[in-house]
């Protein structure tokens, strides 16, 4: 259009080889004159692909626009680089408010100044004396140098927009067959992730507690991570799935985190990689094992296996009659002084407490 229209703007593109769905992509030879015509001044914008941030003979250009943004500090310093060579050259950066975009630009810009540090230590050394190459000056320095963190990623969450999203923040992802949870962030904190759809699929096919109950036996601050607009649009029952996010937060004390989209989950899993590895330096451990069960949870295990007695009320019958004994020996009219529990469950349990056993006929 604007080779058709502008008599000002004369801008030309400047792309890769690669083939796309409705571009050929340049040949060297076309991308040499689309560079030529940019430089001669017979065409006075270049629009251009990642091609344009390097390797390019370009002595200088009055501006640079970003109409993307990068988390790479190399990527974003080449960039800039392609303007304010032998004069004045402006920079400019468009972006959106509150979304990756900001979050790229941010984390560049962090990178960036780290990098112009270290610079300056080098040159403050005395450059070679003290470090021979920018090679050995940053294995020396390397924790502080690198700014990437890595996460322990389940094998099936590798397809997911959250795991593309995740390289795209620079995270480095380590694949493997987790047997609980979906991301390991430390040995302390694994994240389950669920969308709006499979939390609801969860809690009708029964996984949903048990997934919880493995998070909270092997890891010392899990956390759940719901991902969706809104729980209340996927079938299940309103009061199904808000029973369950009450249950979940307050009989297992584990905490829930919401995300909107797959993007949100990514920079939410990010900020906790850094937190966790950079700032409190705790390393990361698969347990694919659960911790030996305490006490207390073996007690809590015994009592709900009464029938219609959940963790909830199991812990009320222990508070009433203080050890696993003494529910099992108690009345039925004991029994229905615990809140929640009334005749019909009191008898069912003295029923189930009292009947001889007699196993089944097709049992072995």
């Amino acid at each position: 259009y604007l080779q058709k229209n502008s008599e000002v703007i004369k801008p030309i593109r400047l792309i890769g080889q690669s083939k796309r769905q409705n571009d050929k992509g340049f040949s060297q030879k076309k991308q040499w004159e689309a560079v030529s015509s940019f430089k001669s001044g017979f065409r006075n914008v270049l629009i251009a692909t990642q091609v344009g941030e390097e390797g390019l003979d370009i002595t200088s250009t009055d501006a640079v626009v970003f109409f993307d943004n990068t988390s790479s500090a190399i990527r974003f310093i080449q960039r800039k680089g392609r303007t304010g060579r032998i004069k004045t050259g402006k920079v400019y950066i468009l972006y959106f408010r509150n979304t990756r975009d900001e979050s790229y630009l941010w984390a560049a810009m962090r990178k960036e100044k780290k990098l112009k540090k270290f610079l300056r230590e080098i040159s403050s050394a005395g450059g070679s004396s003290i470090y021979p190459s920018l090679l050995e000056f940053t294995n020396l320095h390397k924790k502080e140098f690198s700014s990437e963190v890595k996460i322990i990623i389940d094998y099936r969450e590798l397809k997911s927009q959250v795991a593309s999203e995740l390289k795209k923040l620079g995270v480095a992802l380590i694949p493997t067959n987790l047997s609980i949870g979906d991301y390991i962030i430390s040995e302390k904190v694994c994240i389950e992730r669920k969308t709006a759809g499979d939390f609801s699929k969860s809690i009708v096919d029964n996984r949903l507690f048990d997934q919880i109950r493995a998070l909270k036996s092997a890891y010392e601050s899990p956390i759940l991570l719901i991902e969706g607009e809104s729980l209340y649009l996927t079938g299940v029952d309103a009061k199904a799935v808000r029973g369950a996010l009450i249950t979940i937060a307050v009989d297992y004390g584990l905490p829930i985190l919401w995300s909107r989209s797959a993007i949100e989950t990514a920079l939410l899993l990010r900020r906790m990689a850094i937190r966790e590895q950079r700032e409190k330096g705790v390393r990361m451990r698969i347990r694919a094992e659960k911790k030996p069960p305490t006490l207390y949870e073996q007690q809590l295990y015994l009592v709900s296996g009464l029938p219609g007695i959940e963790r909830k009320l199991a812990e009320r019958l222990l508070r009433k009659f203080s050890t696993p004994q003494k529910v099992f020996t108690a009345s039925q009219q004991e029994l229905v002084e615990v809140e929640g529990i009334g005749k019909q469950k009191a008898n069912q349990i003295r029923k189930t407490l009292t009947t001889p056993f007699k196993p089944e006929s097709n049992s072995n």
